[in-house]
């Protein structure tokens, strides 16, 4: 990774992001928010991912 990140931070991604607010900006509060906005797109794209790969297995009784 770039220390600028690139053109218009084009190699910039979330979690790099978060991390220098956090450590380098020292803005935890903002650092807060975009771990959570983070969270609840990883929790979104698994639900979806379940919901639309969702394979059930059924067992017949003997």
């Amino acid at each position: 990774m770039t220390q600028d990140a690139g053109p218009f931070n084009s190699t910039n991604i979330l979690l790099f992001y978060i991390y220098q607010t956090a450590f380098q900006y020292w803005d935890l509060g903002k650092a807060s928010v975009l771990t959570v906005i983070q969270v609840l797109i990883l929790i979104s794209g698994t639900l979806l991912a379940f919901r639309v790969f969702e394979k059930g297995i059924y067992y017949e009784g003997t």
